[in-house]
């Protein structure tokens, strides 16, 4: 058995709603996605964000004429018809993935290793390939450059750390918990991190890392890649 075509059939079936049965009584995708945009702009009042973080936020829809369209901030719009690959199932939605995110989608910054110091840094081998995350297996990073690093650096409960390449290749993927840091270690988190799907409780209707491998790590960091939002 082609284990691998099997898991990618498998996975295209999930995205296009066709795994399993749908509910008609689940809640609309529509309303999670208004409610996330709710929330989001609520976070920019309260200091909890920045107004930079929602700012290419958009809204994706379909016009009378049953093609779908893409709603910019500013209130302009455009046709995306050659970016939707396929039909979703009623109550889904199409969405960009940086719009049910809370935190900016990046490549990290490499870090500068040293034998010893007080602070530990989450190297790539923390997120490993069959245990989860492991803490214990970070590096001490070198304290003169702290100051390179943003609040929103540091590791945080449910963020996604993504291993990628110099070439962008996807590798590893993991969520940090804090139950992860059995040591209590304090780190300083380098690698792409982001905060989405497990917020809202999608990750048991999806595999976040499946979700995830079928698109370009490049596509990520970009913020890109349009998503369908169950």
């Amino acid at each position: 058995m082609d284990t691998k075509a099997l898991r990618q059939k498998i996975l295209d079936l999930a995205v296009r709603g066709k795994l399993v049965p749908q509910n008609p009584d689940d809640e609309p995708a529509s309303v999670l996605l208004e409610r996330i945009r709710a929330e989001k702009k609520q976070m920019v009042k309260d200091g909890r964000l920045k107004a930079k973080d929602i700012k290419n936020d958009s809204v994706i829809y379909f016009k009378e004429d049953n093609l779908p369209y893409e709603q910019f901030p500013d209130g302009t719009e455009k046709c995306i018809t050659d970016e939707i690959p396929f039909e979703l199932p009623d109550g889904w939605e199409w969405a960009r993935l940086q719009e049910c995110c809370l935190k900016e989608i990046k490549r990290g910054k490499s870090p500068k290793y040293v034998e010893i110091s007080n602070v530990l840094v989450f190297a790539q081998k923390c997120n490993t390939k069959y245990n989860g995350i492991n803490i214990g297996l970070s590096l001490y990073l070198d304290e003169t450059t702290l100051k390179r690093y943003s609040e929103d650096e540091y590791l945080q409960e449910m963020d996604t750390v993504i291993n990628s390449t110099g070439t962008g290749t996807l590798g590893r993927v993991g969520i940090y918990r804090s139950t992860d840091n059995i040591l209590n270690l304090p780190t300083e988190a380098y690698k792409s991190v982001l905060e989405y799907y497990n917020k809202y409780g999608l990750d048991a209707k999806l595999n976040v890392e499946d979700m995830i491998n079928a698109v370009e790590s490049d596509d990520i960091v970009e913020n890109d890649v349009i998503i369908p939002f169950l």
